[in-house]
């Protein structure tokens, strides 16, 4: 599809991504405005049919784009299609003229009406850009709670994700684990490892005895618990006891536990605000949940 915008000639372009030219134009822009790009989830094999960018080329480079991710979630027992659109961005010399309209347009066009929730996050510069769409901003809750501190060394070891068969194992566990959240993703090792891969590469943890992998870090004191995937449904307080060591004085998550006794729920404060199409999302906020960090894309 061809258009036209202030006197300058667009091609729409999708389903690229084994295009190296156009794939290098997509991780430059996204370098440019986001500071990271896909290249080598890409090449790990990672990029799989759930991430589906739409852009605008322009002179055979691309400077405009938006992702619709398929995501399937697991909500409070239920199975739910979602799409969640990321990434969307346009080159500075190109603001101005509309070209995130198009595509978004475009991407509701092609998915109102085919999953159950369809929703986004937006950073502040735009929180009255998407309700112009039919997007409600809709709260989350974030479970935190204080520690008493273990006398008991950490039972998890640090997994090397530069190795390729301590990947395959992580990936087999994401494969196979049971809902640890209230709001989870089903079985998305593609997503996963964009993050383990590169931003969490150094906080994927296992525990031989429990049979389980967890993403989290500790600063200043203070553990994130990204994730949890095991075959079996765990006592999440018990397992945080034997991540946590003498220093570690509080824990915060990032999901939304099955079970939420013993943790404070606090309104997520972020740089990204959740807006949802429609009011499908409103139970979200009625009943304190949030959408698991590693799912962000």
């Amino acid at each position: 599809m061809d258009l036209s915008r202030s006197g300058l000639q667009f091609t729409l372009r999708e389903n690229f991504k084994h295009d190296a030219r156009l794939r290098a134009s997509f991780n430059a822009l996204t370098q440019q405005t986001f500071e990271f790009d896909f290249e080598q989830w890409y090449q790990d094999g990672y990029w799989g049919e759930g991430c589906q960018p739409s852009v605008l080329v322009h002179e055979g480079r691309i400077v405009a784009n938006i992702c619709a991710n398929l995501m399937n979630l697991d909500v409070l027992g239920e199975h739910k299609r979602c799409i969640q659109l990321g990434t969307v961005m346009v080159a500075p010399a190109y603001r101005g003229i509309g070209l995130s309209r198009v595509l978004l347009e475009r991407v509701l066009d092609r998915w109102r009406g085919q999953c159950d929730l369809l929703y986004l996050f937006a950073n502040d510069t735009v929180l009255d850009y998407y309700p112009k769409f039919g997007f409600h901003r809709v709260l989350e809750h974030e479970y935190s709670a204080v520690l008493t501190p273990s006398p008991q060394p950490c039972r998890f070891h640090k997994v090397d994700m530069d190795d390729v068969l301590e990947r395959q194992r992580f990936i087999s566990a994401i494969e196979s684990a049971v809902p640890a959240a209230r709001l989870a993703m089903r079985s998305n090792p593609d997503q996963t490892m964009f993050y383990c891969t590169s931003f969490f590469k150094d906080c994927v943890h296992y525990s031989a005895a429990l049979q389980a992998y967890v993403v989290m870090e500790v600063v200043d004191g203070v553990m994130t618990l990204y994730e949890v995937f095991a075959r079996q449904t765990l006592d999440l307080q018990a397992l945080i006891a034997q991540l946590s060591t003498p220093q570690t004085i509080r824990v915060v998550l990032g999901f939304t536990p099955l079970d939420v006794s013993g943790f404070e729920a606090q309104p997520l404060e972020s740089d990204d605000s959740l807006f949802v199409l429609g009011q499908a999302g409103q139970f979200i906020e009625d009943t304190r949940l949030m959408l698991p960090l590693l799912s962000h894309a």
